[in-house]
């Protein structure tokens, strides 16, 4: 089942406890524990090994791990005041700062963000808390009972070892959970973050449960089956009318035939419903806020969607969701594709995922963008509004994970303009997509269903001005591309499909343009 995210869902903590021992020369280096003889043998076996290890909060020189990730003594000794004392910060620059060893100082909300950002372990810090209060309890108790027993030795830092990380998603998820468990007061960029995060976690669990429940073929596959009466709202709320559930398996391994087209196409509906009624912010709106949302957003997702399955797949075309793909090859096609919107897709979208090698969070994130990018103006005002904050959180999401994995504040900033020009790029494929759609009905070349009438009608038609000449000249690219069509089909080639395509359009004084095909007997 190809899943939203690709994680590894084991990990192991290994908690290692050392006892203190007598200080020596020549040990302010620090490592992981308060020991100073525990710094100096650290340091001393990095410098042997000629390894560096770089704070992953701030880029100081560190030389060993404190609370679960590599960081140096300054961010080591500010995250656990910060924890102990469950101190609360306000950044005055909307929690933009960048940390860097030389000005870490400047913002310590962006500095406590970036820890927790970075993986560092609160839970390690309460443990230790709680060692320490422990002690001083024994130690009283020992006093009153005047026991002469020798002291316990000193205990410090516990180190906490990931050796299987999960997915980056559920790692960040799971450190500012912890944190606020623990009582922390995160900023609300955090909080924006962690509540994204857990939606596409949930989601996708949601969805991975509802795939691996189902085993066998699909019985709205192919061209029959599917309901024709079914309205666009009994189908988005019930998408089962559609399709069933079937695992994704966009491999795209052979080329589609008709029946494949159609298959995919109703089963990215039934993902797309699932999706939007997966995420919290969705099911905030009603339910006529809903229809309108995913009427006018379903085109966008499709693309996108099936874009980053062809980068995956690494299929020369359309990659769908049944192991099959659209060619963006005019020979190989099943259905014409005047305008070339497989190539197109491959050119605008699919090369650009490749050269970002973007994440399975970074997908999704951009799939929750996607469904709440515009607000429509056939939504209420709440609707609009729900909308806005919608998209406003997923945007700060993504910012936020792209500045995680990124530090460099300017190449952080062009990935993510370079995420966001994507959106234009499905947006465009969707109105390209008008012209292969049309063809489709006036030919009665496929049966796409009443439902989906409402789709097309939003998606395509509407958002696309027309001129005086467009519907003339639509007319002749139906013809040519249906000739040519059924000549690839036939296998008929040479001088009589060059007729066909020489045709010319015969002006009229007295009447509009129309397409004059020379008569060809077959």
């Amino acid at each position: 089942m190809q899943q939203l995210y690709s994680s590894a869902p084991s990990s192991s903590n290994d908690i290692k406890l050392e006892p203190s021992s007598t200080p020596t020369p020549g040990g302010d280096a620090a490592v992981s524990t308060p020991s100073k003889r525990g710094r100096g043998a650290a340091a001393a076996a990095a410098a042997g090994a000629g390894t560096v290890l770089v704070c992953v909060v701030c880029g100081d020189q560190a030389f060993g791990k404190h609370y679960g990730v590599n960081a140096c003594n300054g961010c080591k000794g500010f995250f656990r005041r910060s924890v102990w004392n469950n101190r609360t910060y306000l950044c005055r620059f909307e929690g933009n700062c960048a940390i860097a060893k030389e000005h870490r100082n400047v913002c310590r909300a962006c500095r406590l963000k970036q820890c927790f950002l970075s993986g560092m372990n609160p839970r390690a810090v309460q443990s230790e808390r709680e060692l320490a209060q422990n002690r001083t309890k024994e130690d009283d108790d020992g006093e009153g009972r005047g026991d002469s027993e020798s002291p316990q030795p000193e205990m410090h830092s516990i180190e906490v070892q990931t050796d299987c990380i999960k997915s980056e998603c559920e790692d960040t998820a799971q450190a500012i959970e912890d944190s606020e468990n623990h009582g922390m007061m995160l900023d609300v960029a955090n909080r924006v973050y962690l509540h994204n995060l857990r939606t596409l976690a949930r989601v996708e669990a949601t969805l991975e449960a509802a795939y691996s429940a189902y085993s066998g073929p699909n019985r709205h596959s192919g061209g029959g089956g599917v309901p024709t009466q079914v309205s666009f709202t009994d189908a988005f709320f019930s998408p089962t009318l559609i399709s069933i559930r079937t695992p994704i398996t966009p491999t795209g391994l052979k080329v589609a035939e008709m029946p494949d087209v159609l298959q995919d196409w109703r089963r990215c509906f039934v993902l797309f419903a699932d999706w939007c009624q997966g995420l919290l912010e969705f099911g905030r709106m009603c339910a006529e806020d809903q229809i309108v949302v995913a009427k006018n957003r379903f085109g966008p997702f499709y693309w996108w969607i099936c874009a980053e399955w062809s980068a995956r797949a690494g299929c020369d075309g359309v990659c769908y969701a049944n192991g099959t793909y659209f060619p963006a090859d005019k020979a190989l096609q099943c259905l014409p594709d005047v305008s070339q919107v497989a190539e197109r897709m491959m050119t605008s979208i699919v090369r650009p995922l490749l050269d970002l090698k973007i994440d399975d969070v970074e997908k999704s994130l951009m799939c929750g963008i996607i469904v709440f990018q515009d607000e429509l103006t056939a939504l209420t005002e709440e609707g609009k509004a729900a909308v806005r904050d919608a998209r406003a959180l997923f945007v700060k999401a993504l910012h936020h994970y792209v500045q995680s994995k990124i530090k460099d504040a300017n190449l952080s900033a062009m990935r993510i303009g370079n995420l966001t020009l994507l959106l234009a790029a499905a947006t465009n494929l969707v109105h390209l997509t008008n012209d292969n759609v049309e063809l489709n009905d006036v030919l009665h070349l496929v049966d796409w269903g009443d439902w989906s009438a409402d789709i097309r009608k939003h998606s395509y038609s509407d958002e696309k001005m027309l001129h005086n000449n467009t519907v003339i000249e639509i007319l002749v690219q139906y013809q040519i591309a249906l000739l040519e069509f059924f000549c690839r089909r036939v296998g008929v080639f040479g001088s009589e499909f060059a007729r066909v395509g020489n045709c010319r359009i015969i002006a009229d004084d007295s009447q509009t343009n129309s397409p004059c095909l020379e008569s060809t007997e077959w």
